[in-house]
């Protein structure tokens, strides 16, 4: 399978750019491996049906952010290659399988241009499908050797699912939702899983303490980061459709700059009763979509995200100076500096994004905290 994602080709290509050819040797050999386990699991001879459509939930262009985070972490240490790939494997596995068990709640038809399970055959199977991936993550730690590594691991299926059930308790609640039920949601929905691949790879290949705690807290900034970009862009880029890129908000699911929209224009007030009775409606036209984006502009929402952002890219900043200086570290704050500066709907450069973070964590006083 190619790896053909976003934050592996930039990360590695920068990587080989710089001083830093052993991280990305090892990093794209490791991805290699996984690419290859998954191949004779899933798409050898003799395969199952229920195989085939695990393989391609697998290998429909995910960004393996994730496992790359996990043998990157254990750089810090002394890995075992195998035990380490095995480890990428799980972690990518229960990755997917929240995808496929999203896609059914979303009822989703696509998914990265290629239709979904349930859109194929049904959500009961799909819901399967997804456990049976789970159970396979599961099953790869039987030689894990490390307690601490299985502990992690084991619990991250059921944080997820207890961040979409809370999603599932408060659709379309305006009372519910707010930004610190937001924050919960999100570090349970994604960065749960972000933190747990940096934490586990450390762990496993035998990294010290000090280096385990700040590559914690490196994945967990990283995790808030990754999902608050993701809801900025459902605000920022609006198909000429109107229809946002995720249905969060067709769902009832409001992001930061919504949910800041709501305490600039409060409950009462004719406007403030405006955007509540919008955000109420079960269905939203295309116009209304578009009048949501640009009210969460207008409020200062938009804004308000990117300090929020500038922050968790500060936060793990402060992490990654408590490394080794390193390879490994550089390598991370290349991913760090590639995930914040993602495509936008600016348009901007790969080059100009960073330097507007730079500006606006002097601008909002981040001050490291």
């Amino acid at each position: 399978m190619k790896i053909d994602s976003f934050e592996s080709n930039k990360l590695l290509a920068a990587l080989n750019k710089g001083c830093y050819k052993t991280a990305a040797a090892e990093t794209r050999r490791a991805l290699s491996l996984m690419e290859e386990w998954f191949a004779r699991r899933f798409d050898a001879a003799g395969a199952t049906e229920k195989d085939g459509w695990i393989y391609s939930a697998l290998s429909s262009g995910g960004k393996r952010l994730r496992p790359m985070l996990v043998r990157l972490a254990a750089g810090f240490g002394r890995p075992d290659e195998a035990r380490i790939v095995r480890l990428m494997c799980a972690i990518e596995l229960i990755h997917s399988a929240s995808l496929v068990h999203d896609d059914i709640v979303d009822r989703s038809p696509l998914r990265r241009s290629r239709a979904t399970i349930n859109a194929e055959k049904g959500d009961g199977y799909a819901a399967m499908c997804g456990f049976a991936m789970i159970g396979e993550a599961l099953a790869l730690l039987e030689d894990a050797d490390a307690d601490a590594v299985i502990d992690v691991v084991a619990k991250i299926p059921m944080e997820m699912c207890f961040g979409e059930l809370r999603q599932l308790e408060i659709e379309f609640d305006l009372k519910a939702q707010d930004e610190e039920d937001y924050c919960k949601r999100i570090e349970r929905k994604t960065a749960v899983l972000i933190k747990g691949s940096c934490l586990t790879g450390a762990l496993a290949a035998g990294a010290g303490q000090r280096v385990v705690s700040a590559l914690s807290d490196y994945g967990h900034a990283l995790g808030i980061l990754f999902q608050l970009r993701d809801d900025l862009l459902d605000c920022e880029q609006i198909p000429t459709d109107g229809k946002p890129i995720s249905q969060d908000m067709e769902r009832g699911i409001y992001s930061l700059p919504i949910l800041y929209a709501l305490t600039q224009l409060r409950e009462g007030t004719r406007e403030g009763e405006k955007l509540r009775a919008a955000l109420r409606k079960r269905v939203k036209s295309p116009a209304e979509i578009r009048a949501l984006a640009e009210i969460a502009a207008d409020t200062g929402g938009i804004d308000y995200a990117r300090a929020a952002i500038a922050r968790q890219q500060g936060r793990a900043g402060d992490a990654l100076s408590r490394l080794p200086a390193n390879e490994y570290t550089e390598a991370l704050t290349i991913l760090l500096d590639t995930l914040a500066a993602a495509p936008n709907a600016r348009g901007e450069s790969e080059k100009t994004a960073p330097v507007r973070f730079a500006n606006e964590k002097r601008r909002y006083g981040y001050d490291g905290s």
